[in-house]
């Protein structure tokens, strides 16, 4: 949410024309854990007064860490679960 915030703060002339609903906030699940994803319509701000499309702020990264070539052989051999509990693995590896 502190995301929002700092919108918020850069956009305080957009923000006022917000209707609650035009806040979006949806709670993402990945393979184990939940990030939060907030989206701001802009319909009822006429489009001469739109901020211009800023680039994502990514905090998180879902992938980080997973080594995705062990999972993809685990998944070619039935055993997907392991691979992924095995993320440091090199090629070669069991």
């Amino acid at each position: 949410m502190a995301g929002l915030e700092r919108w918020k703060a850069r956009h305080p002339h957009v923000w006022v024309q917000l209707e609650p609903a035009d806040v979006l906030v949806d709670s993402m699940r990945g393979r184990s854990s939940t990030w939060t994803r907030i989206r701001i319509n802009l319909r009822h701000v006429p489009e001469d007064q739109r901020p211009p499309q800023e680039a994502l702020e990514v905090d998180f990264d879902p992938w980080a860490g997973l080594d995705v070539e062990a999972f993809r052989r685990g998944r070619g051999t039935g055993n997907a679960t392991t691979a992924a509990m095995m993320p440091f693995t090199t090629p070669g590896e069991t």
